[in-house]
């Protein structure tokens, strides 16, 4: 493998995310090739100067603006009107006095219901549309009744989460890293490679 296949490589290796036998194949190559021990060591000085640098800080006015943005998303939440199909309490109780009142049932006009209107319009088509519309229909309810609200995260917690996140992932090479071999680091600047 040349130089343009390892780069790659070389970069995964740095950051300690080779398997055995890649690492065995960079080091092999490390040692034969100063340009690629020349990039694994700038990759390095790289991560070292930017885990040196201080994280930056969030602006002062996000906790607050992320908190009137929360509000509002939640009052628009909690304003949206009901959904189609979902029975308010008074056509339940309309619903519910109607059946318990005595009287008679009006007959249904004779004719096709809408079941066999529908059975026969899936007819006509072919197999694969009924199934597909079938198919559609099915995810479309599930998704219906699977919709719910999740608990929200109060902004303090996301933050410091992430806070916790950024310090526990640092960027900077440590002595546990795969692989420490040493690679000259004069003349980062060249690009020319010794194959």
């Amino acid at each position: 493998m040349d130089c343009k296949g390892f780069e790659d490589l070389i970069s995964a290796y740095a950051d300690g995310e080779t398997t055995g036998e890649e690492a065995q194949l960079v080091e092999a190559h490390l040692k034969a090739c100063r340009a690629c021990g020349r990039r694994l060591a700038f990759i390095r000085r790289s991560k070292d100067i930017l885990a040196s640098m201080p994280a930056p800080e969030a602006p002062a006015d996000l906790k607050a603006a992320l908190r009137v943005a929360a509000a509002q998303a939640e009052a628009r939440s909690r304003a949206e009107p009901e959904r189609p199909g979902s029975p308010s309490g008074k056509a339940l109780a309309a619903g519910a006095l109607a059946g318990a009142l005595p009287g008679r049932a009006e007959p249904r006009p004779a004719g096709p219901t809408l079941l066999d209107r529908t059975s026969a319009w899936m007819g006509t088509l072919s197999p694969r549309y009924g199934l597909a519309f079938g198919l559609a229909a099915f995810l479309l309810v599930g998704l219906w009744f699977e919709r719910r609200q999740d608990d929200p995260v109060p902004i303090d917690v996301m933050l410091s989460a992430h806070r916790r996140y950024a310090l526990a992932q640092p960027l900077a090479r440590t002595d546990s890293d795969p692989g420490s071999v040493d690679a000259p680091a004069d003349d980062l600047e060249d690009d020319e490679t010794d194959d």
